[in-house]
């Protein structure tokens, strides 16, 4: 899509010279596809090496003088400098912003170290501007002649700073401090966007809204800048305060046990406003209705296969005695860093090991006990059963797993990382940026002996699928290597690959032969497990095609009860709430805070590792009150609906009895007046009687123009006055000022008047409008008789409805008082546990 966008912009001279920024590893296949579409487009396709200090400068030239289209890598698009005045100017805006919200939070009490710390930072990045030395012979980004920006894959820029007072100690609103990837990009935009009238900015992405709901207001800030400063919208509490809703509410403790109420944004409100807003920025289509788009296959089958039962299946297993005792220890980690017996303890730590732990005890203790009921275990059996259902047709599955790396990858890893590290340490962005794409739960996998990958590998040997048909992707990480692993897995050549979110969640087409994505560990956002689905979940299937009545393919959960499992579902049942709200959002409805189908799936998952019946019960009784809200909500506004409807109805009704005999009356008239010969129309104009259809045309379109010139030139409502009368009717013209463009009318008038849209018209169509009008008298009398009947009924039906009271409000009442008894347990629960501990201590 973006490159046709791309590719039109420079046919039809609208840009000078456009940077596609696409993720590192996919430039070589965006430029490859792009060749194949326009095999004569002129690109300049540069490497990850292109902007290192030896060829810098020689990069810097090759743009400037290079094609109008450069396929840049995101690592090599931001060593391209920014204008230092812009830049300047930006740091600025943003250190004003945030030494404000320091002052705000200080004279409330607040701790405001880590903004104090964002705000050092910011003058730190200010002052080494300040002091650069003076540029020489270095182009920069302005010097590039660059008028656009495409980014592929952008959810990649969406953890961008802010600053917040209001929203203060709010869960669920991503990092404060950014990313300098997100930072650099939105500089950049900032740029075009002030320097050109229309900066051409194109964003693609499967994901939009992935992780938190400040990504909404993220990503207005990228595209739509300008009106929302106009608005007043530009910082984060003044959106937060217009268009979401903080509320608080029971949630499983990280350590996944006990209970505990936190405070998120939830909901949207506003929402008409707010997706008009959106998009105006955003053209978005949603998996369900994507299918709606492609044609269909022979039969009128979809082209993306369905899921089997619906929805992702999801297996769960049972802790062992290991498991157990481990999580019960991690609850008072999490209470006491300063006392743990873990160097350097912290929160991130105790998730990573929960998690860890939730999967498979060797990964932190390789001398742990094997538990026979493993995650492992029961994926190995699944990926069995399906190798043998599908083995005719060589099916290939995908097996995703962050929390372990394979143990011939780990020094080489680790050797990296400790390379990266050193950098990081010495400010060099680059390696943070990479740390920040290994991710914490690989950086902390390359320390443990055991490997989750190996033991899979051995397990599926154990069950007789041959070595050579199982990979791992990590031993594919060069494009030519991945695209290699992408024909034998699309052809049938290796069956199953074992694979990070990293490495193969994106931009691999590997779903020709696809029979089923399995997930052994839930990761933190929705659109991590989306883009996994992904893989599977889309067109040119060939297994499906061959058979579509048949065929479905599998997207597998693994769960382990009373685990961390648990908190990481309700994690993404909060997120996946308000992404699947504002995606389906209907703009009749002002507030969305309810679940949909895939919420729903994983708010069903966590209550059953929960291993806490009340739990359970706290979910179906929230279901319950949510659906009954509903109701009562709509049962309100028919309500309000009939009761308005009512006196409009009413009044409605007496002006048609009265339009009915206006337009009968008209009828009689234009009988009597009408010329029988249809060469020859009753028409005048200031006393002067035309002879022929001809000469009335003439006249009446000269009028039009006449009218249309000098209305074009006013931004108000305008009509004109009577141009022509035929067979008694006045003729005249009226144009209306909307919002968003002007609408211009002929209006017909005897005893009452008729009105016909009009804008580029012809001579002999504008008389033709005037005399359907006139011919369709009868028409016009029997559609407002319709109207006046309707309208009757309308009333009766309000009459009847009127003052009835909501048949559910007792069950909704004895809903919540069951809500307040539960939420009271599960408060028990955890104060007698505490107690109990306190006790033994």
């Amino acid at each position: 899509m973006f490159s046709t966008t791309c590719h039109e912009w420079h046919r039809l001279g609208l840009k000078k010279r456009t940077a596609v920024v696409i993720p590192n590893h996919l430039v070589e296949q965006v430029a490859r596809e792009w060749l194949h579409l326009y095999p004569t487009e002129q690109l300049l396709v540069l490497s990850t090496d292109d902007m290192s200090s030896k060829n810098r400068i020689s990069t810097l030239n090759k743009i400037k003088t290079g094609s109008k289209i450069v396929i840049i890598p995101q690592s090599t698009f931001k060593a391209i400098p920014l204008p230092v005045s812009k830049e300047k100017e930006i740091l600025e805006e943003e250190i004003e912003a945030t030494r404000d919200a320091v002052e705000k939070l200080s004279s409330k009490k607040f701790n405001v170290k880590k903004m104090e710390t964002s705000l050092k930072n910011l003058e730190f990045k200010l002052n080494t501007l300040i002091n650069r030395k003076a540029k020489t012979t270095e182009l920069d980004f302005e010097d590039l002649l660059f008028d656009s920006i495409i980014a592929d894959e952008a959810q990649s820029y969406k953890n961008l700073q802010y600053q917040t007072v209001a929203l203060s100690g709010v869960r669920g609103l991503g990092n404060s401090n950014g990313s300098q990837l997100a930072f650099d990009m939105y500089c950049k935009i900032r740029f075009l966007s002030d320097k050109y009238e229309h900066a051409g900015v194109l964003f693609s992405t499967g994901t939009p809204i992935s992780n938190s709901i400040a990504e909404i207001f993220t990503v207005q800030r990228f595209l739509d800048y300008k009106n929302l400063k106009n608005m007043g919208l530009h910082h984060l509490d003044a959106w937060a305060n217009l268009y979401a809703s903080v509320t608080s509410e029971f949630e499983i403790s990280p350590s996944g046990t006990g209970f505990k109420p936190t405070t998120r944004l939830r909901a949207f409100n506003n929402l008409p406003e707010l997706s008009a807003m959106y998009g105006c920025i955003a053209e978005t289509v949603t998996a369900s209705e994507l299918n709606e788009y492609l044609p269909c296959l022979d039969g009128g089958y979809p082209m993306i296969p369905p899921l089997k039962g619906g929805k992702a299946q999801t297996i769960f297993v049972d802790p062992c005695e290991t498991q157990k005792y481990f999580i019960d220890k991690l609850a008072d980690r999490a209470k006491d860093f300063r006392n743990s017996p873990i160097n350097n303890d912290n929160m991130l730590l105790v998730m990573y090991h929960a998690r860890c732990a939730s999967l498979d005890m060797r990964i932190l203790d390789s001398s742990a006990p094997v538990n026979s009921n493993s995650k492992v275990i029961a994926c190995a059996d699944k990926v069995k059963e399906l190798y043998t259902q599908y083995n005719a047709e060589k099916g290939t599955q995908i097996v995703f797993c962050d929390l372990s790396v394979p143990n011939k990858d780990k020094k080489a890893l680790k050797a990296k990382i400790i390379k990266l590290k050193a950098l990081a340490d010495n400010g060099d962005e680059k390696a943070l940026l990479e740390l920040d794409t290994i991710g914490f739960d690989q950086i902390e996998s390359v320390n443990s002996n055991f490997s989750i990958y190996d033991d899979l590998k051995q397990e599926l040997l154990n069950r007789n699928i041959p070595e050579n048909e199982i990979a791992f992707a990590q031993d594919y990480r060069t494009p030519l290597l991945k695209e290699e692993l992408h024909l034998q897995l699309n052809s049938g050549v290796k069956r199953v690959v074992i694979a990070s979110t990293t490495l193969l969640g994106t931009g691999a087409n590997i779903n020709k032969k696809g029979v089923a994505v399995h997930m052994l560990d839930p990761t933190y956002k929705p659109s991590d497990m989306e883009q996994r689905a992904g893989r599977i979940i889309r067109q040119g299937n060939t297994l499906y095609e061959s058979d579509p009545a048949n065929f479905k393919v599998n997207v597998i959960y693994y769960a382990t009860r009373n685990s961390l499992d648990s908190f990481l579902y309700q994690t993404l049942e909060n997120k996946s709430k308000w992404i699947e709200a504002f995606r389906t959002a209907k703009l009749d409805e002002r507030t969305i805070s309810d679940i949909a189908s895939d919420s729903l799936t994983f708010a069903e998952i966590k209550a059953e590792i929960s291993g806490n019946v009340l739990i359970l019960e706290h979910l179906q009784l929230n279901k319950e009150i949510t659906k009954l809200e509903t109701q009562q909500k709509r049962h309100s506004q028919q309500q309000h609906h009939y009761q308005d409807s009512l006196s409009k109805n009413e009044a409605l009704a007496n002006r048609l009895i009265n339009t009915l005999k206006d337009i009968e009356s008209d009828i009689q008239s234009y009988e009597k007046a009408k010329n029988t010969d249809s060469k020859i129309i009753n028409a005048t104009f200031n006393n002067v009687m035309f002879q022929d259809k001809k000469d009335v045309s003439e006249h009446l379109f000269m009028k039009w123009l006449d009218f249309r010139y000098k209305a074009g030139h006013s931004t108000r409502d305008v009509e004109s006055g009577n141009v022509l009368t035929i067979a008694g009717f006045n003729i005249n013209f009226e144009k209306t000022v909307n919002w968003n463009r002007d609408q211009y009318t002929v209006n017909v008038t005897g005893k009452t008047s008729y009105s016909i849209e009009i804008q580029d018209v012809t001579e002999i169509k504008l008389i033709n409008v005037v005399m359907s009008i006139l011919n369709n008298l009868t028409s016009t009398l029997e559609f407002n008789k319709r109207l006046h009947e309707d309208t009757l009924k309308d009333i009766v039906t309000a009459n009847e409805n009127i003052g009835k009271e909501f048949i559910y409000l007792d069950k909704l009442i004895g809903v919540r008082k069951r809500l307040i008894e539960v939420e009271r347990e599960l408060i028990g629960i955890q104060d007698d546990e505490l107690e109990q501990k306190q006790k033994v201590a």
